[in-house]
């Protein structure tokens, strides 16, 4: 749970403005942990988030992720209401070579009137 800008009004000159307070609450949870299933082989990470925010109207994301031998992944998400974006979806790998922990993600994001977004990720760790 969180809040975010929360404070009193700012002004600037002659004009007084609000801050754009928004208030998130969440939940997550391995959902294979109601079964028994070998959690180095299976993981099943569902999430749910609803946004309240000043300006706009409650948002809700949920989304999941399954990983296999810790090592692959499946992800996708949804929110509503949105603008221009609703689904997203992703696909990621991670190993460790030689001491260092790395992985590439990939994810998909149709975005209405600006087409569609592809984002690549590198990660490393030691």
């Amino acid at each position: 749970m969180s809040v975010r800008n929360f404070s009193q009004e700012l002004s600037y000159k002659k004009e007084t403005f609000q801050m754009p307070l928004t208030f998130k609450i969440g939940l997550s949870m391995d959902a294979l942990d109601l079964f028994s299933v070998d959690k180095n082989m299976h993981s099943l990470i569902v999430s749910i988030d609803a946004s309240h925010p000043r300006d706009y109207s409650e948002q809700i994301f949920v989304g999941g992720e399954y990983t296999f031998m810790k090592t692959f992944s499946v992800r996708a998400g949804f929110v509503s209401p949105s603008d221009e974006y609703h689904f997203t979806a992703g696909v990621g790998v991670k190993r460790n070579i030689g001491g260092v922990d790395t992985g590439i993600d990939f994810a998909y994001q149709p975005f209405g009137i600006f087409d569609n977004v592809y984002r690549f990720t590198f990660n490393f760790a030691l």
